[in-house]
């Protein structure tokens, strides 16, 4: 189902087809990914952040992360275009994955076009410099200590949900400021 949003992406691999929408065009390759990246902001420089939150927008509890999902972090995967930066911490769910970038300095490394992955509230240092918010909800309540805070006045602009591994539904979100 094509929409015309202006935004993202549609593309195909060879056993999933994502759709996402970018400027009323498709593309796709179903030989593999076709990975594009949509340049909306302003001056070109695009930096996207990824946060997973459940519903009373947690991220952390008791300073551990509240879940995760192997199909979650394919489907991240197949998304960014270029690299994705997040601590080394984070980095450990992504060993051996080509474009990933765990540093413990991972937010001011950050540069244009990349993609952050955060699990903490550190994003909040760097909040006006984010052209793309990407939300994947858990759809499940749990214990919290660490709420994820809007970086500023943003807008839904496209919601989908996919079988997780571990989650029978997970929403994926991506808002525009």
């Amino acid at each position: 189902m094509e929409r015309n949003l202006p935004f993202f992406a549609y593309f195909t691999r060879k056993d999933t087809t994502f759709s996402l929408p970018c400027q009323g065009k498709t593309i796709v390759d179903t030989s593999d990914v076709f990975r594009y990246n949509q340049t909306v902001s302003k001056g070109g420089i695009t930096i996207t952040l990824v946060v997973c939150v459940d519903d009373r927008m947690g991220m952390q509890f008791n300073g551990r992360r509240q879940s995760q999902d192997r199909l979650l972090r394919r489907r991240l995967l197949d998304l960014v275009p270029t690299r994705l930066v997040m601590s080394v911490r984070s980095g450990a769910m992504f060993s051996g994955e080509d474009d990933v970038i765990a540093r413990e300095d991972y937010l001011s490394f950050a540069e244009a076009d990349d993609w952050i992955f955060a699990e903490d509230l550190d994003y909040l240092s760097r909040r006006e410099e984010f052209d793309r918010l990407i939300l994947f909800r858990w759809n499940r309540a749990y214990p919290s200590d660490v709420k994820f805070v809007f970086p500023g006045e943003w807008k839904l602009t496209h919601r989908e949900d996919f079988p997780g591994s571990s989650h029978k539904n997970i929403t994926m979100e991506v808002y525009q400021p």
